[in-house]
C-alpha cells in the first residue's frame, strides 16, 4: 500500500534543516527539523505554501544575475555565451534540488550576503565550518548531478535602488522622533541618513575579487549516506504526521 510519503521528496534547500537535530541528548528531531516535514505536509495534503517574505531573501533573489556573473568570471567561463535562464531540476528516489549553475559539468550555487557584516571576508575554513545548511545543500546537489565537486560562492553585490531607498525613508522617519535632531528639517536628516546607508549598502568601490569568496565542495559518499538515511526516517515522520493533521 501506499504511504502519503512516497511522493515527498526532499528540496535540497531544505537538508540542513532536516539534517538538524535537537537540543538534549537523543532528541533526534528538533524544532527546525520538524518544521520542514511539517511545511511539506501541509503543502502536499492541503495545498498550504507557506510563503517566507524578509529583506535577504529579497536581495538575494534581485541580484541572482549579479552574483552568477561575478562566479562565471572568477571560474573563467564565458559569460557572454552561457544561458543565463536556463536551470536544470533532478530528482532521485530521496530529493530534489535545482542549483544555480549547471554548465559544462561545472555545479555551483551562489549565495548574496545582505551587508559587507554578513560577508565572510576573514573566514579561512572550509564551507561546513561556516554553514553547515549550504554544505549538506551542496552535498545535495552533487548527488543529485553525480558530480565529484561543486562550488559555492558568498557574494558581496550593491542592494537594489529601491532597497536603499526604503531603508532611507525607514530610518528618517524613525530618527526624526530623536531629541538630538529636534532643530533639523526632514531633508537633512534624510540627507544624513542616505549618506550612511549609502556607505552599508553600496560595495562597487571594493575590488571585485575581493567582493566573492569561493569554496569548493568535494563529493563525501558517507555523508551522503547519512543525507539518505534522514531522508528515509523523516518520511516516517512525515507519514505520522500526514495521518495527525
Amino acid at each position: 500500500m501506499d504511504k502519503p510519503s512516497d511522493n515527498w521528496y526532499v528540496r535540497a534547500s531544505s537538508m540542513g534543516a532536516l539534517m538538524s537535530k535537537g537540543r538534549g541528548k537523543g532528541n533526534e528531531w528538533g524544532a527546525t527539523a520538524m518544521g520542514v516535514i511539517q511545511e511539506a505536509v501541509l503543502m502536499n495534503k492541503y495545498g498550504i505554501r507557506t510563503q517566507i517574505q524578509s529583506k535577504y531573501l529579497d536581495k538575494g533573489i534581485i541580484n541572482e544575475p549579479v552574483a552568477l556573473d561575478m562566479f562565471y568570471r572568477a571560474k573563467g567561463m564565458d559569460v557572454d555565451s552561457i544561458d543565463k535562464n536556463s536551470k536544470t531540476r533532478r530528482f532521485n528516489d530521496y530529493i530534489t534540488g535545482e542549483p544555480d549553475i549547471y554548465i559544462n559539468g561545472i555545479l555551483g550555487d551562489v549565495k548574496c550576503s545582505f551587508n559587507a557584516t554578513t560577508f565572510p571576508f576573514l573566514h579561512d575554513g572550509d564551507l561546513k565550518s561556516l554553514n553547515k545548511s549550504y554544505h549538506f545543500q551542496m552535498l545535495s546537489y552533487m548527488w543529485l548531478f553525480d558530480c565529484s565537486e561543486s562550488y559555492l560562492a558568498y557574494c558581496l553585490t550593491d542592494t537594489p535602488e529601491h532597497m536603499i531607498e526604503d531603508d532611507v525613508q525607514r530610518r528618517t522617519f524613525k530618527a526624526m522622533t530623536y531629541p538630538e535632531n529636534a532643530d533639523k528639517d526632514m531633508s537633512q536628516i534624510e540627507d544624513e541618513i542616505r549618506e550612511q546607508v549609502n556607505k552599508e549598502m553600496r560595495f562597487n568601490h571594493i575590488p571585485e575579487k575581493t567582493r566573492i569568496k569561493m569554496f569548493t565542495i568535494q563529493q563525501d559518499m558517507e555523508e551522503i549516506e547519512t543525507i539518505k538515511a534522514r531522508v528515509i526516517e523523516a518520511r516516517k515522520k512525515y507519514d505520522e504526521i500526514y495521518e495527525i493533521l
